[in-house]
C-alpha cells in the first residue's frame, strides 16, 4: 500500500474514533414532558465515573456521578451510586445515616456531612444551596469515602457543563 494510502487510512481512523467519543465532561438534564405544575423533578448530572483506587469486588463495576434536581419549590444536590455505599466512620441517626467526610472543590479541600438513607444509593448533601453554589463555580469535584472492606477512596467528578444544564433545569422548574 503506498505511504499516502497508509496515512490516509489511519488519518481516518483517528478521525472516526475521535467522532466517537463522548464530550468530556457533558452533563446531561432530565425534564420529563408533561405532569401536573409543580410536581414535576428535573435533574441535572455528571457523566458516571469510578473510584480511585479500583475498588475490588463487590464493587468493582460500581460507577458514581454528582446531580442536582429540583422542582417548583426547592433544589437539592446528591450523589448517586450504582449500588448503595456500605460506608464506615458514618453515625446513624433515625431513619438515615451521617456521613462526615472531605471534599475537593478544584483544589479547595473542605469537610462536609452528606446524609444517606437507610439502603439508599444517594448521598445527599446537608448543605444543598452552598453545594450547588460551588457545583457551578468550579471545575471539578472530588469525593473521599471510606468503604467497608475497600479502605478510602476517591471519586472524581467533572463539573464541565454543569452550570448550562442546572441553568435549564432551573427554567423547567419556574415553569
Amino acid at each position: 500500500m503506498p505511504p499516502k494510502s497508509r496515512r490516509f487510512i489511519a488519518l481516518l481512523a483517528i478521525l472516526i474514533g475521535v467522532i466517537s467519543m463522548p464530550v468530556f465532561g457533558q452533563w446531561f438534564t432530565s425534564i420529563p414532558e408533561g405532569g401536573e405544575a409543580g410536581e414535576q423533578n428535573n435533574f441535572a448530572h455528571s457523566p458516571m465515573v469510578v473510584a480511585t483506587p479500583y475498588m475490588m469486588f463487590p464493587y468493582d463495576k460500581l460507577t458514581a456521578w454528582i446531580g442536582v434536581g429540583c422542582d417548583s419549590s426547592e433544589e437539592w444536590a446528591l450523589f448517586g451510586f450504582s449500588a448503595a455505599p456500605v460506608l464506615l466512620d458514618t453515625s446513624t441517626e433515625e431513619g438515615y445515616h451521617r456521613i462526615s467526610t472531605r471534599i475537593k472543590w478544584d483544589d479547595q479541600e473542605e469537610n462536609v456531612t452528606l446524609k444517606q438513607k437507610w439502603n439508599s444509593p444517594f448521598l445527599h448533601f446537608s448543605e444543598d444551596r452552598e453545594a450547588i453554589s460551588r457545583i457551578m463555580g468550579s471545575t471539578t469535584v472530588q469525593l473521599e469515602l471510606k468503604w467497608q472492606g475497600q479502605g478510602t477512596t476517591w471519586f472524581q467528578f467533572s463539573l464541565s457543563g454543569a452550570y448550562v444544564a442546572l441553568e435549564k433545569i432551573r427554567r423547567a422548574c419556574a415553569d
